[in-house]
């Protein structure tokens, strides 16, 4: 069995690879070992180590000294890390064969740690043509250490053979990343817009920015530009993160301080509210919807309509949506994952009210005109949901534009009584700690038994 070393750098190779690791990794005559450097494990880049499949048998250092300051002096601290690492495994293991990719600096540990060792290289993507950056300095010099190449188009196949390489080592294999990609089940955006909660239904401009190496002088011009840009095109922005090259911090910062990625996440689950005079049914959100609509400039906030609300009123959807409302709409989903990951909960009666208290979430409570008869019910029946009121931050329907918005900033705040949310479940729940769902069931099966 033949053992073969993948060298990954970071996010920008591992995508490229999957498809033909994947393949080498499932065959019989191959132990492939896959090398993780060091910025993989950087938590500002997102922490790509996590996202490897765990089918892969992985190299990776612990990296005490985890250091990923944006400066000259670390990047060859860092590459020099990757390096003595790679050496130790080499030894160790032996590889037959060591693959590389593309022409991020850190690659060429692969190269060089191979050199010594007599250890063939296969470069993947060679042979391209990079304005303004220092890719193509590394890009040519791994493929002058490389043995056999697989490149992207013929025109890569021409460059290399220019540069002195055998014409029988250039292989053109396309990019299979892409034929992979094609392959894969497609995510709806209503899908996406759960996950991200972002409304990716609507037009929007997907950026990408990276450190053109070579005009590292120019970047606070080019940073400006490109802000005048999105800003000018008056369309929402999905912004990826630079990669790790230097000065990618300058980047990541000056996008924070300009673009606005933090907007509070606020989930309204309003309730059904019948009436026997049709016109007055879903009051609860006809009362609202325009009222709360300035707040979508300041929060995502994500509008569940009750089931039998949207089937009753067919346009309701579409309404919702026409005031910048992100509107959640498929009910085969449960609500639970973005009742938890909400910074906020806004509720008016019913049960949603009494889940969020268990659940330690921020709540804030919309209230119905006292002369409804709706509220009038309540209290005749002396109702909790007028109770909790006293204990719940609410809001009344002649509340001003200000008076909303602080309220909403109070709210999320966490002051006054939304300060201590444990109490406020002790209140309503008790200290009694409750039955799990395997407790039910056995308590039941115990009852079936007589």
């Amino acid at each position: 069995m033949k053992k073969i070393f993948v060298i990954s750098v970071g996010r920008s190779d591992y995508d490229r690879y999957y498809p033909i690791i994947r393949e080498l990794n499932n065959s019989s005559k191959v132990k492939l070992f896959l090398f993780l450097a060091k910025q993989h494990f950087n938590k500002t880049l997102g922490k790509t180590a996590s996202y490897i499949d765990k089918k892969f048998y992985l190299l990776k250092n612990q990296y005490h000294q985890k250091n990923y300051r944006d400066s000259k002096v670390e990047i060859i601290n860092n590459f020099s890390d990757d390096l003595k690492f790679l050496n130790k495994k080499i030894k160790k293991f032996k590889p037959n064969l060591l693959i590389v990719l593309g022409d991020r600096i850190e690659m060429l540990v692969g190269p060089i740690a191979a050199i010594p060792n007599n250890i063939p290289v296969i470069h993947l993507y060679g042979g391209a043509v990079t304005e303004g950056s220092t890719d193509e300095l590394v890009r040519h010099a791994i493929t002058k250490m490389s043995h056999c190449h697989f490149v992207l188009l013929n025109q890569y196949k021409k460059r290399l053979i220019q540069l002195g390489e055998e014409k029988w080592r250039i292989k053109k294999i396309g990019m299979h990343e892409l034929k992979y990609l094609k392959s894969l089940k497609k995510i709806s955006k209503n899908e996406l817009k759960k996950i991200f909660h972002y409304d990716f239904t609507k037009p929007y401009l997907l950026v990408t920015f990276h450190p053109v190496t070579l005009e590292l002088n120019y970047l606070g011009h080019q940073l400006k530009s490109l802000a005048k840009a999105i800003k000018r095109s008056k369309l929402n922005a999905v912004i990826t993160y630079p990669n790790a090259d230097l000065k990618h911090l300058d980047i990541i910062q000056f996008l924070k301080k300009n673009f606005n990625d933090n907007k509070k996440i606020i989930y309204w689950l309003p309730t059904y509210i019948p009436n026997k005079n049709e016109n007055d049914e879903d009051q609860n959100l006809k009362q609202w919807i325009h009222k709360l609509s300035f707040l979508n400039e300041f929060y995502n906030i994500i509008l569940r309509p009750h089931p039998r609300t949207v089937s009753r009123n067919k346009r309701i959807v579409s309404e919702l949506k026409s005031l910048k409302y992100c509107v959640d709409d498929d009910f085969d989903q449960k609500i639970g994952q973005l009742l938890i990951h909400s910074d906020l909960v806004i509720a008016d009666y019913g049960g949603m009210v009494f889940d969020s208290i268990f659940l330690n979430k921020k709540i804030l409570l919309l209230n119905l005109k006292k002369s409804s008869e709706f509220v009038q019910e309540l209290i005749n029946n002396d109702s909790l949901d007028l109770k909790v009121r006293s204990d719940v931050l609410n809001l009344e329907e002649t509340s001003s534009r200000k008076e909303i918005h602080e309220s909403f900033k109070e709210a999320l705040s966490g002051k006054n009584n939304q300060d201590n949310l444990q109490n406020l479940k002790l209140v309503y729940f008790g200290k009694t700690r409750t039955m799990d769902h395997e407790e039910i069931i056995n308590y039941l099966n115990s009852l079936l038994r007589y």
